[in-house]
């Protein structure tokens, strides 16, 4: 995964966790209480290669009203720049 396809991802997630992407449900093990726990709490580093949702994946994004169509990668590397803007304006 890119850099920006990450953002993309993160992005994806957050907007899942506010309620505002709808993201179909799926039977894992992560569902019951161990694993929930383990996934979430557990010291240990994720595997790479998860499979993930694919409403967090890269997909059409709208037009930005002032650059017009952007791909996911631009829209990410758009995200990412105006961030880091705002973060270096609070010395975050």
């Amino acid at each position: 995964m890119t850099a920006s396809a990450t953002q993309v991802h993160l992005i994806a997630a957050a907007r899942m966790a506010i309620g505002t992407l709808a993201v179909a449900p799926k039977r894992t093990t992560l569902a019951n209480p161990v694993g929930r726990w383990l996934a979430i709490h557990s010291p240990l580093p994720w595997p790479k290669g998860m499979p993930t949702a694919p409403e967090l994946q890269e997909q059409q994004w709208p037009k930005h009203p002032g650059f017009g169509q952007l791909s996911a990668r631009d829209w990410g590397v758009l995200i990412w720049r105006h961030t880091d803007h705002h973060l270096r304006q609070f010395s975050l």
